[in-house]
């Protein structure tokens, strides 16, 4: 069992750094343009494992300037999070993010773009 603050400081963690990334020199995917952010529909990237899926979908809504919540749930600081945990994942996200939750919608745009 993870309590929610250490779970916050490891997300805080994990949202850091991947913004580390956006100071790297990433090279352009054509996949990238495929995602389409005006879709009301969830995108899915997938993959094997370890081949960039997280850094393609980071760049891709860096590069939008959108704002998004990111959660590696690879991380062995959660191996003992439990199933009814997870739904503190993504109010925790939004919370970090300083994303609104208002009537319901989420932030200014009513959408949260997270990945994992």
């Amino acid at each position: 069992m993870v309590d929610k603050r250490t779970l916050e400081f490891i997300l805080t963690d994990q949202q850091e750094e991947m913004e580390g990334r956006a100071e790297e020199a990433l090279c352009q995917r054509r996949e990238e343009s495929l995602i389409d952010f005006k879709s009301t529909q969830a995108q899915v990237v997938i993959g094997v494992r370890r081949s960039g899926k997280s850094t393609l979908c980071y760049q891709a809504m860096h590069n939008h300037s959108l704002n998004f919540a990111y959660a590696d749930f690879d991380d062995e600081r959660l191996a003992s999070l439990k199933a009814d945990q997870l739904n503190d994942v993504p109010f925790g996200r939004v919370r970090l993010c300083g994303l609104q939750r208002e009537s319901g919608h989420t932030s200014h745009t009513g959408v949260i773009r997270y990945f994992c």
